[in-house]
């Protein structure tokens, strides 16, 4: 205790950076390798919890460049598709900002916008069972949840 208070004694008029704002979810705070030891011992990755928002940020997000490499990988005969499946996974899972997405594919935030709900009307409305297997063996290859 005595020693608390001179820590408090020594940083009184003082200004100082406030601990919290390196918090981790809302929840942690310490280094980088303490909050990967706390994901690898305690976060089960597969599962999100809407309950919890900022648990999400413990869900590693796919970069970019390896969704698009994936679905090329699973559907090299059609570019165009391909390339809409691209937008669609990266808007829906990987976390990034439109304008970022964008900005990859060398589209507007809009173009994005709308290519991702061209692919998800194909595969609820339209039903196209095919289209929304082969997405969602890129999903689970992936290992995504949505964020």
């Amino acid at each position: 205790m005595k020693k608390y208070r001179r820590f408090v004694e020594s940083m009184v008029g003082k200004e100082a950076e406030s601990p919290l704002q390196n918090i981790f979810a809302s929840t942690i705070l310490g280094s980088v390798e303490f909050i990967n030891r706390i994901r690898a011992t305690y976060v089960d990755r597969t599962v999100a919890d809407r309950n919890l928002p900022d648990a999400k940020q413990f869900h590693e997000k796919p970069d970019i460049g390896e969704i698009i490499k994936h679905v090329e990988k699973e559907m090299p005969e059609d570019l165009a598709l391909s390339k809409r499946v691209q937008l669609y996974i990266c808007h829906r899972y990987s976390g990034q900002k439109l304008k970022d997405i964008g900005r990859h594919f060398g589209i507007g935030e809009s173009g994005v916008s709308q290519a991702s709900r061209r692919v998800a009307i194909a595969i609820q409305i339209d039903k196209d069972i095919k289209l929304k297997k082969r997405i969602d063996t890129i999903i689970s290859y992936l290992n995504l949840s949505k964020v």
